[in-house]
C-alpha cells in the first residue's frame, strides 16, 4: 500500500531557530579560547554538518588532535551556557507535528547535533514526545550528507525510502535524503538558500513548516496516479 508513513526531520534551522545561537556560541568560544574565525557567513555555511566536519572546513590548518580539542572547547562552552542558548520553534511546528501524528505518520529526527543537547532542547520546547526515534552523529559511522542517518532510521522502523520524507534546511539534509532514496523537502527559512536546496536535489521547497502537509498530499497523489 502506497503512502507516506514517516517524516525524518532535521532540527537546527528546520524545527528549532538556532542559527543565531550557534553563531553566538562560536564567537563567544572564540573570545574565550582565542580562536581565529572566518566570517559569519562562512560559519553559517557549516551549520548542519557534524561538528568536527564543520570545524574542519573553517579551521583547515588544524591537526586531528587540534580539531578534537576545538570541538571539546565548543561543547564545553555550549554546556556551560545552555540555559542562555534556548531556541524557539519556528512558526506552526507544534500544531503541524500534532496533525501529522494524528494521521498516523511516524516522526523522527536525524541531526548533526549530539543527542544530549538535542533532547534537552526538544524537552524544553515541549516537543520531545512527538518523536519516536532520534539519530545523532554518535549513532552512525558517517553523518550528513551521508545517507547513513536515514538508512539507520528506516532499518530501525522497518520502512522503505519510498515511504519517507526527509525535511531540512540545508543541502546536507537534502543530499542525505536523496542518497537514501527518500522523498525530500527543503525549507527556505533556515540556513540554506532555495538555490542550494534545489541544486542538492530537493523534490520540494516550502516557505512554512506547515507546508509539509501539502507536500505529503502531493506525493501521495502522484503515487496513486
Amino acid at each position: 500500500m502506497k503512502g507516506i508513513k514517516l517524516v525524518i526531520f532535521d532540527f537546527d534551522g528546520t524545527i528549532g531557530d538556532t542559527k543565531d545561537l550557534i553563531i553566538k556560541a562560536m564567537f563567544n568560544a572564540k573570545d574565550r579560547w582565542n580562536w581565529t574565525l572566518p566570517s559569519v557567513r562562512e560559519c553559517e555555511e557549516i551549520i548542519g554538518l557534524p561538528l568536527k566536519e564543520g570545524f574542519r572546513k573553517i579551521f583547515p590548518g588544524l591537526t586531528e588532535e587540534q580539531l578534537e580539542c576545538r570541538c571539546s572547547e565548543y561543547r564545553t562552552y555550549f554546556i556551560d551556557n545552555c540555559m542562555d542558548l534556548v531556541p524557539s520553534a519556528f512558526p506552526h511546528v507544534e500544531e503541524t507535528l500534532s496533525e501529522l501524528k494524528s494521521r498516523g505518520i511516524r516522526l523522527t529526527i536525524a541531526s548533526s547535533r549530539h543527542k544530549t543537547s538535542l533532547t534537552q532542547y526538544l524537552n524544553g520546547m515541549k516537543l520531545l514526545d512527538f518523536f519516536e526515534y532520534i539519530v545523532g552523529p554518535e549513532d552512525v559511522a558517517k553523518g550528513k550528507p551521508s545517507p547513513d542517518p536515514v538508512l539507520k532510521t528506516l532499518e530501525t522502523l522497518g520502512l522503505g525510502p519510498g515511504e519517507s520524507v526527509v525535511m531540512g534546511d540545508t543541502s546536507y539534509d537534502i543530499l542525505m535524503g536523496v542518497r537514501a532514496g527518500a522523498y525530500t523537502c527543503g525549507v527556505s527559512y533556515g540556513v540554506g538558500t532555495v538555490e542550494q536546496l534545489e541544486e542538492a536535489g530537493a523534490g520540494y521547497v516550502v516557505n512554512d513548516f506547515a507546508d509539509i502537509l501539502s507536500v505529503i498530499a502531493e506525493i501521495e497523489k502522484n503515487q496513486q496516479a
